[in-house]
Order: C-alpha cells, then sequence, then structure tokens
C-alpha cells in the first residue's frame, strides 16, 4: 500500500482491508473498523468524565466561581458540562470539516 494513500483516520481501515484480504477474510475490516470506533469513543468518555469529577469535588469546597457550582437533578455540574459539551463539540467539529487536520 502506497503512503500517500494512507491518512490520519482512513489509515487504520486500510491496513486492516489489506491485511484481511490477504487471508481472504475481509468480511472482518468492518467489524474490527466498528470495535477501534467504540473503543475510542469509550476512552473519550473516560477523557470528558475524569476532569468533571475532579471538578465537582472542587465545586463541593467553594474553589469555583457560583455560576460553575449550578448542579442539575442528578447533582452533576451543569454549569461545567455545558461549557465542555460546547468546547468538545467544536473540537469534534474542527476535526470533521477541516481537513487534514491533526492534533
Amino acid at each position: 500500500m502506497p503512503p500517500s494513500t494512507l491518512g490520519l483516520t482512513s489509515g487504520i481501515t486500510a491496513a486492516f482491508e489489506v491485511f484481511f484480504l490477504h487471508w481472504h477474510v475481509n468480511w472482518l475490516t468492518p467489524v474490527l473498523s466498528l470495535m477501534v470506533v467504540l473503543g475510542a469513543l469509550a476512552s473519550v468518555v473516560t477523557w470528558i468524565a475524569g476532569p468533571i469529577k475532579g471538578l465537582l469535588i472542587a465545586g463541593r469546597t467553594g474553589l469555583l466561581p457560583v455560576g460553575l457550582q449550578k448542579r442539575n437533578a442528578a447533582g452533576m455540574q451543569q454549569g461545567i458540562l455545558v461549557p465542555q459539551g460546547l468546547i468538545v463539540t467544536a473540537l469534534a467539529a474542527i476535526f470533521v470539516f477541516v481537513p487534514n487536520f491533526s492534533c
């Protein structure tokens, strides 16, 4: 596979495709690709939830401004979750819509 055809997001799928095609089990390409996506989502969820838990503890001690200490009915800090959700959404949109974007 020529390196020019590989990309940041498509490289692993292309590698799976070449490998599984060689062993005549190319039906495994979408299965493993789905597993990679699910693993990446699970990783992102922990990265997003981790800081929130720390800020929740900081907010309970009064170290955060009052606006960031707001909690919803479930006891989670809505004042932190909403800005974090907006930031994560903006970063995801940049990754999706900007060609050749890599961190």
